[in-house]
This record gives C-alpha cells, sequence and structure tokens, in this order.
C-alpha cells in the first residue's frame, strides 16, 4: 500500500489558476514555481526569515505597466527560460523583500526577467497591493500575485480577480479576515481625528500600510489602542513600562506632510517615526497608541490574568486576551501578533 500523500489538490488549484490568467509556461519552469510555493511561508535566507511578496505574469515588465499600477521595476536577471533554474535565480533577489520590494517575474517569448518592484506614490497613496489587485483585463497584462499571511498560509490573487488561499496545516482555524481586523483596528486609531478632515481617508491608507509591514518588520507584538484621556501609568493595569513625556503624533507628521508634501525633511521624518513604532513593537512588551494617532508608550508589561478565553499560546497571548478581557473603559482594542505571523484585533468592552 502506499502510504505516502502530498497536496495535491493544491497543486492541481494553482495549475488552474495559472492557466485561467493565460499564464502557460514550460513544464521545468512551472515544477520549479510549484517547487518554490511549497516552502515559501517558510523561508529563510542564513536563518533570517524572509516573507516573500512576488508576482509572476507576462507583459509586466514595461513602462505601461509601470504607468497604470503608479510603480517602478529594476530588472536583475534576464535569460533564456529554457536555460535556467527560477529557483536559483530567485535565491539572490528574495532577500530584498525584507525592506518592502516586490519580487517581480516576467516571463513571455521563451525569455525571463526577474527583478524587484516598488510604488513610490508616498505614505498614504494606496499602495502597490491595491494597485495590482484591481482586476484589469482589458489591458492584456496577466499576472499571480502571492503573498505570505502567515508561517502557514499563503495567498494568490490573478490578474482576472480569481483568489486562492492555501492553508498549510491539518487543522482547520476559522477566523475574521484579516484586512477587515486591520481596516477596524485602523478606525479606532483615527477616530478622534476630525470626521470632517478632508485628509482623513488619507491617514487610514497611511496607518494601514503601517501595520500591513508590520508582520515582515515585527516578530510578535501586541500594541494596545487607548483613549486620548487615559492615564499613564493607568492604575492596577498599565503600570510597568515606559511613558513618553510628550506622545509622538504620528497623525500630526503625516499631516504636515500631506500640506507640504515637496519638504524631503517632512517625509524623512515622517518615516522615521512610522519606523520607530515598528521597532516600539518588536521590543519585549506592550506598545500603546491612542486613538489620535499617537504613540503613547511602549515596552509595558502586565500580569495575565485568568482569562474566559482558552488560550493555546504563550505570555504575550495570554497578555493580549488579559487586556481584551479586562473591560477597562479607557482601552479601545487590542492587536496581537505572533512570531508565526497570525495576527488578531479584537476591541475591549465589546462583544462585535
Amino acid at each position: 500500500m502506499d502510504n505516502r500523500m502530498n497536496f495535491s489538490s493544491a497543486n492541481n488549484k494553482i495549475k488552474e489558476m495559472f492557466e485561467s490568467a493565460h499564464l502557460i509556461f514550460e513544464k521545468k519552469t512551472m515544477n520549479a514555481i510549484l517547487s518554490f510555493l511549497s516552502k515559501i511561508h517558510i523561508y529563510e535566507e542564513e536563518e533570517n526569515k524572509i516573507i516573500p511578496e512576488i508576482i509572476i505574469g507576462n507583459g509586466i515588465a514595461g513602462e505601461l505597466f509601470e504607468k497604470l499600477f503608479q510603480c517602478e521595476l529594476f530588472p536583475i536577471v534576464q535569460a533564456n527560460e529554457a536555460e535556467i533554474n527560477i529557483e536559483r535565480i530567485l535565491k539572490p533577489i528574495i532577500p530584498f523583500c525584507d525592506n518592502g520590494w516586490r519580487l517581480f517575474i516576467n516571463i513571455e517569448n521563451n525569455t525571463v526577467i526577474a527583478g524587484v518592484m516598488r510604488s513610490f506614490a508616498g505614505p498614504s497613496a494606496p499602495s502597490l497591493l491595491d494597485n495590482l489587485l484591481m482586476p484589469m483585463p482589458e489591458t492584456g497584462f496577466n499576472y499571480i500575485l502571492i503573498d505570505v499571511l502567515s508561517k502557514f498560509e499563503i495567498r494568490l490573487f490573478s490578474s482576472n480577480g480569481d483568489s486562492l488561499e492555501i492553508d498549510y496545516r491539518f487543522t482547520y482555524s476559522s477566523r475574521m479576515d484579516r484586512d477587515a481586523m486591520l481596516q477596524r483596528m485602523i478606525e479606532d486609531i483615527v477616530s478622534k481625528l476630525p470626521p470632517d478632515d478632508i485628509k482623513l481617508e488619507a491617514q487610514k491608507n497611511a496607518f494601514l500600510k503601517v501595520f500591513t509591514l508590520s508582520p515582515k518588520r515585527v516578530h510578535g507584538a501586541i500594541c494596545l489602542i487607548v483613549k486620548q484621556e487615559c492615564p499613564l501609568p493607568l492604575p492596577g493595569l498599565l503600570e510597568d513600562g515606559i511613558i513618553l513625556p510628550a506622545p509622538i503624533d504620528l497623525s500630526q507628521a503625516l499631516i504636515e506632510l500631506l500640506h507640504t508634501p515637496d519638504v524631503s525633511s517632512l517625509s524623512e521624518k515622517y518615516y522615521a517615526l512610522t519606523g520607530l513604532l515598528l521597532l516600539m513593537m518588536n521590543t519585549d512588551g506592550i506598545t500603546i497608541l491612542d486613538n489620535r494617532g499617537r504613540i503613547r508608550g511602549y515596552n509595558f508589561f502586565i500580569k495575565p490574568s485568568a482569562t474566559k478565553t482558552k488560550i493555546i499560546g504563550g505570555a504575550r497571548k495570554r497578555a493580549a486576551y488579559s487586556l481584551i478581557e479586562s473591560k477597562n473603559p479607557n482601552l479601545i482594542g487590542v492587536y496581537f501578533q505572533s512570531q508565526d505571523g497570525d495576527i488578531l484585533y479584537e476591541r475591549v468592552n465589546t462583544d462585535e
């Protein structure tokens, strides 16, 4: 009896998705792509975990594609499809994904061009991923987007609007869509900004970009959203941590940049401050933001209490649920990110 099993159903679905997107490659090339996708969710270089973002297609390595999707492509390798090993040419390029680049592979007319791409449209503009997710079949561009969601999951989107999620676990885990969770979190972070501010949507986009980067830059975190009037320290709950004497106002830094986009120092300031937020989240403990988009403190520790929710995980997850179930009226919501890349955002004092 043959006792060997594989993910043949996922294999077939991926092949069908490529064919539906009119991406027909040589058998050797397709097998190399499938081989790479089988380990993309746990990819490492020199023991450094990397979360690749990839686009594979044809017709995408040209000026029209760059103009339509507001991005720039930087080719690194060009070779004959029959003479190369796709996995081998990806190996020296993938580390660039750690710094915000998306890897592209263009295969057409028996030629492979691989390199990196990025949008430079600014912090509040739609992200490159947002632009690429808009189906535009009439343009003639055919591509598949591949993104790692966690240590266990990858997601594929095609230029014709198809999508596929692959979970490498043997158990099913139901969860709210991570995009919906992040949107809910962003709404809470800006909830005390003037609702009639014409820049409010731009601020939401900017904060969304920051937290979309978190799984790539941060190896496990808790970010607590509090009301602007929340006192720190908060007796009985948030007493052990670093309180900023003056909150770091990310919202104000962005407003200054949006009003005077040509001043390079303001752009540098905004990116430095959002980078500082990610560094704070990457330290031990809880990072605290309020609902005006200000960093209030970080490196906070609490004593996890008994929770109603059965927790499978470590101290960080227990601390997150202790905050969620505290019912403290000063708290709004808790963002939890595991080392495996799973994320959760739940509001406090609500059953939503």
